[in-house]
C-alpha cells in the first residue's frame, strides 16, 4: 500500500467515523485552512453556505467531536486547534476531498445520520437484552434479521464502500421490521 493509498484510507475512515454532513466537513476544512481566523457562528463569513441556525448546530456537533474549540471569551466563535496527528489527517482528509469531491459527497450521503445510527445501536442493545431475557421464535427469528441488515450496513459502508448495497440494506431493514412486528404482536396476544 503506497503512502497516497494509506492516507485515502484514512481519510475515508476519518470520514466514516467523524463527519455527519457535507457542510460538517466543509466547516472543518474551513476553519483548518485559515487557523488564525476565528469563525462567529452565525455569521455570514466567506465560505459559509448554511442557514445562521443550521450553521450553530454544525459547529457545535464539531465541538462535541472535539475536532474544534470554542474561542475562550469570544461568544459563538470557533477555532481550528492544531495537533500534529489530527492536522495529517486532516490534511489527507482536505487533499482528497479537493481530489474526488463526488466520491467523498457519496462517502458521507451514503452512511444514515448520526441520530439514525445512536437510534440503531440502542435499539439493538435493547433487543439483545430482551431476546437473552425471553424469547419466541418468530420475535428471536427477526431480531436476528435484523442485526443482519447491521452486517450488512458495516459490510456496505466499511469493507466495499465502492459498491453501493443501499437497497440490499434497505430490503432486510424492511423484512426486520415486518417480522418485528409480526413477532411482537402475536407475542403479545
Amino acid at each position: 500500500m503506497t503512502d497516497d493509498d494509506r492516507a485515502r484510507h484514512e481519510a475515508d475512515q476519518f470520514l466514516r467515523d467523524s463527519i455527519d454532513t457535507v457542510p460538517h466537513l466543509e466547516a472543518l476544512l474551513l476553519l483548518w485552512n485559515s487557523p488564525s481566523q476565528p469563525l462567529v457562528s452565525g455569521g455570514h463569513g466567506e465560505g459559509v453556505v448554511v442557514a445562521p441556525d443550521a450553521a450553530k448546530e454544525i459547529l457545535k456537533d464539531l465541538v462535541r467531536q472535539r475536532l474544534i474549540i470554542a474561542v475562550p471569551g469570544a461568544r459563538e466563535t470557533y477555532q481550528y486547534e492544531s495537533e500534529r496527528d489530527r492536522d495529517q489527517l486532516i490534511a489527507a482528509t482536505d487533499s482528497t476531498y479537493q481530489r474526488e469531491l463526488i466520491r467523498v459527497s457519496r462517502l458521507i450521503h451514503s452512511k444514515p445520520s448520526a441520530a439514525v445510527r445512536e437510534f440503531a445501536l440502542s435499539c439493538s442493545f435493547a433487543a439483545t437484552a430482551r431476546s437473552k431475557r425471553s424469547c419466541s421464535c418468530r420475535a428471536a427469528f427477526a431480531l436476528w434479521v435484523s442485526q443482519f441488515s447491521n452486517i450488512l450496513v458495516s459490510v456496505d459502508l466499511v469493507m466495499f464502500p465502492d459498491v453501493n448495497l443501499y437497497r440490499w440494506r434497505l430490503a432486510t431493514a424492511a423484512v426486520a421490521m415486518i417480522l418485528l412486528l409480526y413477532g411482537l404482536t402475536w407475542e403479545s396476544e
